[in-house]
């Protein structure tokens, strides 16, 4: 069996803008006039002015304005340009609401004022708390809400605590009543838990959106290798992107022999995509599961053709199996993924797969090194030696730059 993998850096090396930081701009320029620059794709500038973008630009304005996680990864780009990770953002997230969770086990609520800054950095926290409050307000045009020292809110002129409270699980939460009343504002954590989840889906679909209709739009030169490659008949495709780019070179989206393993952009009411982050070995609260990928896949039902291609590979190695076959040789091909610990699981079976040959394609000598570092980290250092010296995986120079022609979106 032949399986090519590919990840974003496969979209990128056609010249795609599909790179987190590319999105957020594409986010930035539909909430403004348009502009005529070249630090922004005229190509999807023509798309956002084409009247018959109007409806998906006004639905994905509607997802990101006011999204607790578009203004967190914004203001990252603002403190630092060259950010471009939302997945490691996500978990640094969740590890924090992960330990404020902690704290409320012990004692069953948590005044912000006695969170430990050192341990907790309540900025997410405090944007999720103020956009929590608006969604359950009936005047939210009329709420001015300030944070004042990450742990008490301005309502009106009106400084006002905020108290999280767990167990109590309260569904009717009523913002304009909680500020007239005296004391502290109370807030249930599982509710704002499954609020910024809810946000992160509408984040994820405002992605889904940008890719569906404004990337998969674009028209991008083939790139030669990668051609002689997907052209094989008998290849089996896992993707770790959203896009349709492997279809402008002829594989089939919608197949047995292709796997979009988090998801593929689309245009429908759903969120499709898989967002989230890395898997762990260790026991995750079941409040925190949905933002795991492995449960994403799950739920999104991704994964059913690789595994059932493992399933097969696997048989066929089996002495007992019917389909045993000692002398039957597997091929891998990686292009344009980083091999970076979030999806170690699914690279590391299949690498260490009996009688697999992986190959990973490399642009550059410093991206050599940096795969080979990351995939060390994956396999462990005496599985990662025996493979290198077996020559059951091995390293290529693609041809990135050899470009034989134009391709058109369908």
């Amino acid at each position: 069996m032949n399986i090519v993998l590919i990840g974003n850096g496969f979209d990128l090396a056609h010249g795609l803008p599909t790179a987190y930081t590319d999105f957020l701009t594409f986010l930035k320029r539909i909430n403004t006039p348009p502009i005529k620059s070249a630090d922004f794709n005229q190509d999807l500038e023509a798309l956002i002015n084409d009247p018959a973008n109007l409806d998906i630009v006004e639905k994905m304005r509607k997802l990101f304005l006011n999204n607790v996680w578009y203004n967190y990864f914004r203001e990252k780009t603002i403190t630092n340009s060259n950010w471009c990770d939302f997945e490691t953002e996500i978990e640094y997230v969740v590890r924090q609401l992960e330990t404020v969770k902690k704290y409320l086990d012990e004692d069953r609520f948590l005044w912000l004022t006695n969170i430990d800054n050192r341990k907790i950095n309540s900025t997410f926290l405090m944007i999720s708390i103020i956009n929590y409050c608006l969604k359950h307000s009936l005047q939210q045009n009329s709420q001015e809400i300030e944070i004042l020292d990450n742990t008490r809110l301005l309502l009106n002129g009106k400084h006002k605590s905020v108290k999280l409270t767990i167990g109590i699980n309260a569904p009717n939460f009523n913002f304009d009543l909680e500020i007239l009343q005296s004391g502290p504002l109370d807030i249930a954590f599982e509710n704002l838990i499954t609020f910024t989840l809810e946000q992160l889906e509408d984040f994820s679909k405002c992605f889904e959106l940008y890719l569906s209709k404004f990337v998969n739009k674009l028209s991008y030169p083939k790139i030669g290798f990668i051609n002689d490659l997907l052209s094989k008949h008998d290849n089996k495709l896992l993707t770790f992107n959203y896009t349709n780019t492997p279809s402008r070179y002829g594989c089939p989206i919608i197949d047995d022999n292709t796997c979009f393993i988090h998801g593929y952009a689309c245009w429908n009411e759903n969120d499709n995509l898989v967002l989230g982050i890395d898997e762990k070995n260790t026991t995750i609260d079941p409040l925190f599961t949905p933002f795991r990928k492995y449960f994403q896949r799950a739920s999104k039902e991704c994964n059913k053709n690789f595994r059932k291609w493992i399933n097969d590979i696997k048989s066929r190695s089996r002495v007992d199996s019917v389909y045993y076959n000692p002398h039957l040789e597997h091929n891998l091909y990686i292009i344009g993924h980083s091999l970076t610990l979030s999806d170690r699981f699914i690279l590391n079976e299949l690498i260490t797969l009996k009688n697999m040959t992986t190959t990973i394609y490399y642009h550059s000598d410093d991206n050599r090194i940096n795969l080979m570092k990351n995939l060390a980290a994956i396999l462990g250092y005496q599985k990662f030696s025996e493979l290198i010296e077996n020559d059951f995986v091995k390293f290529e120079k693609g041809s990135f730059n050899r470009k034989i022609k134009e391709i058109n979106p369908y």
